[in-house]
């Protein structure tokens, strides 16, 4: 998930397994539906955020320490084990084979972890932008809330991620929804994208504090 906010043309773009392309589908060019987010919660600041792992605090395995303290408030929606390299392996069970030997048992990865790790390899391999910061969905709404919400599975999930959503800027996120429909876009995927939105206006904390820099110049810190 990437969430752009720029000073001029203020935009938002949600990429997961192909729905940038899948905007096209809403009937409209996707920069309509894109400047409609950010005109609704009136972006200010130029700032980037999105939910995938911008690096590792080392190059040389284990879990960061950013996703152990983000893990340690809000559950196991934060998932652990993200490498550099990851995207190497062919298979889940080659890459747990490695981790478990390498690591310890229980190291490995999990299966959505792997299915992404094409576009951590993306994130990973360019240079990145000095505006680009990390920020978490579930981070971000238990900042809002002040509390772990429901599953985002869930009706009743969705329903408070809705509410919160509204409550702060995001009022047409209903329609939107409903625009979404035979599009192959996920509801739990476009109320995440909201978030990040969020994170882009509002967020100044981060897990760690003040994370340190990684060999890529990059603070291993997850905004919320």
């Amino acid at each position: 998930m990437i969430v752009f906010a720029h000073e001029d043309v203020r935009w938002h773009r949600r990429y997961s397994w192909g729905m940038g392309r899948r905007l096209l589908k809403w009937g409209r060019p996707p920069t309509l539906c894109i400047r409609e987010v950010s005109r609704s919660i009136a972006f200010r600041p130029l700032r980037t955020r999105h939910d995938r792992h911008a690096d590792w605090s080392t190059r040389a395995g284990g879990y960061r320490q950013c996703d152990i303290e983000a893990r340690a408030l809000v559950g196991p929606r934060v998932f652990l084990g993200a490498r550099w390299g990851v995207w190497a392996f062919e298979t889940l069970n080659e890459a747990n084979t490695y981790y478990w030997k390498e690591e310890g048992v229980g190291r490995g990865i999990s299966m959505q972890l792997f299915c992404i790790r094409d576009k951590l390899r993306e994130l990973n391999e360019v240079p990145v932008p000095p505006r680009l910061f990390e920020a978490h969905p579930e981070m971000i709404f238990w900042r809002i809330a002040g509390r772990v919400l429901e599953s985002k599975k869930t009706q009743q999930g969705r329903d408070e991620r809705r509410r919160l959503l509204e409550k702060n800027g995001i009022r047409e996120i209903g329609r939107w929804l409903e625009q979404r429909q035979r599009t192959g876009i996920r509801s739990d995927d476009l109320i995440d994208a909201c978030a990040c939105a969020l994170a882009a206006r509002d967020s100044t904390d981060t897990v760690p504090p003040g994370g340190g820099l990684t060999d890529r110049g990059v603070r291993a810190e997850i905004w919320y």
